[in-house]
C-alpha cells in the first residue's frame, strides 16, 4: 500500500504539479454529478471520469495491470491518465457555477475563476512533460540540414549536444542516439566551446557513435583540426565529424530497432577479440521484446565456446520483466554444463519482486549441485524493509547442506534503522558453526555517518574470537557512493596488522615519505585492479605513478620510481622496464592473466619478486645499496593479503 500511494503521488505531481490545480477538477466532477440534471452529461463528463479515475488508481489495477509493464514502460501506464477529459470537466463545472449567479457577482466569480485557472495552469505549463510537448515548435534552424546531410546513411548512431538532444529523434526517428533528452557526459562535452577532442572521440567510440555534432565555433573547429579531424559537414551553427581513430563499439539493429549484434574495433578499424576470447555477440528476442538469447562468435563469424564452457546464454522472463530462468548452450544450441557445474538456473520472486529462490539444474532440468558453491538451491527471506534476514542452502533433495564455504545458512540481525548489526553462520542443525576462517559470525557497528563499519568476530559459543590471520576487529570505510575504500585489520590490542587495503594505504604512505632515498620497483601479476580504490589510486599517484589501475582487469603493469624519474607502463600485453641505477642493472616484467601471468623484478642479477597475484613491490635503499623489502599485495581481493 505504501508503494502504491507513493506511486500515485508521483503521478499526481508529474501531471498536476504541487499546486491545487487538480482540486478545480474534483470540484467540477462533484458539481456535474450532483447538480447537472441531464443524464447524458452526468455520464460523459461526470461518471466516466470518476470510473476511469478509480480504475486507474486503485490497489487491484496497480497490482494486476501494472504487472504487465516492465519498469521501463511505467510512463505508458501513467499516460493513460490523459484519457480522462480533465479540462472538459473543469470547463463544464465552471459553467455550472457561473450559471447559478447573475449580474455583477457573475462577473466577479468569472474573473476570479479565470485568474485561478491562469495562475495554476501556468504552474502546470512549467512542468517538464508540458515543456517537452512544446519542443516541436522550437526546433533549431540547422536541424533539418544536419538530418539531410546524414540521410544517405542507415542504422547510424549520432551524438549531439544538449541544444539538439530534445529534437533529434523527433526530426529523424531513423537515427540512433546514445542518450535521450537528458544528455550524458558525452553530450555535455559536445556542447563545450573548448572541447577535449581526444576524450570526446574516445567516449563516442565506446558508445557506438558513428558521428558527433558540435558547435560551429572557431575554437571548436581549431581543436578538431589540431587533432587531424576535418568536418564531414558544417552548417551555420553546427559541425559534424565522423568518429574515427579510436577503438569503437559497433552495433547492428533488426527491423524492430533492437540490437541484433555487437562487436568492437581497434583504432585502425580491425575487429577486436575481447578478454573472454570472442569478437562478436548476436542477440535474439522473445515476442514481448525481452532479450532471450545471446551467442558468441570469433572474428571469422564462427560460433565460439568461452572458457566457462558455453557458446550462448538464454533467458526467460516474467510478465513484470524479471528473469525466471538462465540456460547455457553449446555450439549445437543444446543445453550444456558450464564450468560452474550447472546448465540452468531457475529464479523465483515474491510479490515485491524480490528474489526468494534460486535452483540450479543440469541439462535434464533436474536440480544439481553447483561445483563452485556446493549447493543446488538457495532461498532468501526479507524483513519489512526488504533487507535479507535469512539465507539457506539445500541439496538436490531439498535438505540443508554445507556449502563450499562451510555453512548451511546465514541469519542477519537488523536494528530499527535497517542496518545489519549481527551476522551468524549456521550448520545443517541451524545452530552457529565455526568457519575455517576461525569464527561463527560477527557483530557490526556503524561509526561516523555510516560510511565506516567496524566488525568484531565471535565463535560458536558467542565468545570473542581472534582469527588465524591474527586479527580480532576489521574496519571498513566507504565513500559517498557506497564503494569500499579501505579495509583495516586490528589485533585484540587495537594495533593495525599487515592485512587489507588499510595496511596497503599505510605502506604506500611510508614509501611516499621516504621515496627520496629509495628506488621502488612494482610489477603486477594475474589480476591487480579489482580492489584498487580511489584512496589507493591517490596514494599511487602521490608516489609518482601516472596510470590509473581501476577497471584495468587482468592488464599488465610495471613501474620504476627513483628520485630522478618515474616510469610506469600499463598495457593489455606483457610489458617490461629495463635500466640501471647506481651502476646496478634492473629488469621489471609484468604479464596479466591473459598475457603470460608472471611477475619478475631482477636487481643485480637476482630475482626478488614474490610472483604472486596482485602488485609485487621491491624497495631498494640507495644509500645502503641493497634491497630492504620485497612484499606483495593481493589487490584483486578486498581482503588484500600481504605476502613477504
Amino acid at each position: 500500500m505504501k508503494e502504491m500511494l507513493s506511486f500515485f503521488k508521483t503521478v499526481y505531481q508529474t501531471y498536476w504539479g504541487n499546486g491545487p490545480f487538480q482540486w478545480i477538477f474534483y470540484i467540477s466532477i462533484i458539481l456535474i454529478i450532483c447538480v447537472e440534471k441531464r443524464k447524458s452529461i452526468r455520464i460523459i463528463f461526470g461518471w466516466y471520469a470518476v470510473v476511469f479515475h478509480l480504475m486507474l488508481f486503485n490497489p487491484i489495477t496497480f497490482k494486476k495491470l501494472l504487472s504487465i509493464f516492465t519498469w521501463d514502460h511505467i510512463p505508458y501506464y501513467c499516460r493513460m491518465f490523459a484519457m480522462i477529459p480533465v479540462f472538459y470537466c473543469m470547463i463544464y463545472g465552471i459553467m455550472i457555477i457561473v450559471q447559478k449567479v447573475k449580474g455583477f457577482p457573475k462577473l466577479i466569480i468569472t474573473v476570479c475563476i479565470c485568474i485561478l485557472i491562469g495562475y495554476f495552469g501556468t504552474n502546470v505549463y512549467k512542468l517538464d512533460w508540458m515543456k517537452k510537448a512544446d519542443n516541436l515548435g522550437k526546433i533549431p534552424r540547422d536541424l533539418d540540414s544536419i538530418v539531410e546531410a546524414l540521410n544517405d546513411e542507415s542504422d547510424i548512431c549520432v551524438a549531439v549536444p544538449e541544444s539538439l538532444s530534445s529534437y533529434i529523434r523527433q526530426e529523424a526517428a531513423e537515427f540512433y542516439t546514445p542518450y535521450g533528452r537528458s544528455v550524458n557526459s558525452l553530450g555535455v562535452a559536445l556542447g563545450s566551446n573548448e572541447p577535449d577532442v581526444t576524450n570526446i572521440m574516445t567516449m563516442a567510440g565506446s558508445q557506438s557513435c558513428d558521428y558527433i555534432v558540435v558547435n560551429n565555433l572557431d575554437s571548436v573547429k581549431n581543436a578538431f583540426e589540431n587533432e587531424g579531424y576535418t568536418p564531414y559537414y558544417q552548417s551555420n551553427d553546427y559541425l559534424i565529424y565522423e568518429v574515427s581513430g579510436v577503438p569503437k563499439n559497433c552495433r547492428t539493429f533488426n527491423d524492430l530497432r533492437q540490437i541484433s549484434s555487437s562487436c568492437s574495433f581497434d583504432k585502425d578499424g580491425n575487429i577486436k577479440t575481447n578478454e573472454y576470447g570472442y569478437s562478436i555477440t548476436k542477440y535474439e528476442y522473445d515476442k514481448r521484446g525481452y532479450r532471450s538469447k545471446e551467442t558468441y562468435y570469433d572474428k571469422n563469424d564462427d560460433i565460439y565456446t568461452v572458457e566457462y564452457g558455453f557458446s550462448s546464454v538464454g533467458w526467460t522472463w516474467s510478465y513484470s520483466g524479471l528473469i525466471t530462468s538462465t540456460t547455457y548452450y553449446n555450439e549445437d544450441g543444446k543445453p550444456t554444463e558450464s564450468s560452474s557445474g550447472y546448465s540452468i538456473k531457475k529464479s523465483e520472486y515474491n510479490k515485491d519482486r524480490q528474489l526468494i529462490r534460486e535452483t540450479f539444474c543440469g541439462v535434464d532440468g533436474n536440480p544439481i549441485i553447483r561445483k563452485d558453491t556446493g549447493y543446488a538451491q538457495r532461498t532468501l527471506s526479507y524483513n519489512i524493509n526488504s533487507i535479507v534476514e535469512e539465507e539457506r542452502f539445500y541439496d538436490t533433495e531439498g535438505e540443508l547442506i554445507l556449502n563450499n564455504s562451510g555453512y548451511a545458512g546465514i541469519n542477519n540481525t537488523i536494528d530499527d534503522s535497517g542496518k545489519v548489526i549481527k551476522v551468524t553462520y549456521l550448520g545443517v542443525d541451524q545452530n552457529p558453526i565455526m568457519l575455517s576462517e576461525g569464527y561463527a559470525g560477527y557483530t557490526q557497528e556503524y561509526l561516523d555517518d555510516g560510511s565506516v563499519i567496524q566488525r568484531e568476530y565471535f565463535d560458536d559459543n558467542d565468545n570473542s574470537a581472534t582469527l588465524p590471520l591474527g586479527y580480532h576487529t576489521m574496519r571498513e570505510t566507504y565513500d559517498s557512493s557506497g564503494v569500499l575504500q579501505l579495509s583495516e585489520y586490528y589485533d585484540e590490542s587495537g594495533d593495525l596488522i599487515q592485512y587489507g587495503s588499510g595496511y596497503f594505504h599505510y605502506y604506500l604512505n611510508e614509501l611516499i615519505n621516504q621515496k627520496d632515498n629509495m628506488a621502488i620497483f612494482i610489477s603486477a601479476k594475474d589480476e591487480a585492479s579489482e580492489a584498487i580504490t580511489s584512496v589507493l589510486t591517490e596514494d599511487l599517484q602521490n608516489l609518482g605513478i601516472s596510470n590509473d589501475l581501476r577497471g584495468k582487469y587482468r592488464q599488465s603493469f610495471c613501474a620504476v620510481i627513483t628520485p630522478e624519474k618515474t616510469e610506469d607502463i600499463l598495457d593489455v600485453e606483457k610489458t617490461s622496464i629495463d635500466g640501471s641505477i647506481n651502476g646496478i642493472d634492473y629488469s621489471v616484467i609484468s604479464a596479466g592473466f591473459n598475457s603470460g601471468n608472471i611477475s619478475s623484478i631482477i636487481i643485480g642479477g637476482k630475482e626478488y619478486s614474490n610472483d604472486v597475484r596482485g602488485l609485487n613491490i621491491v624497495v631498494y635503499d640507495l644509500e645502503k645499496q641493497k634491497v630492504i623489502d620485497a612484499v606483495s599485495f593481493d589487490t584483486n581481493s578486498p581482503e588484500m593479503r600481504v605476502y613477504r
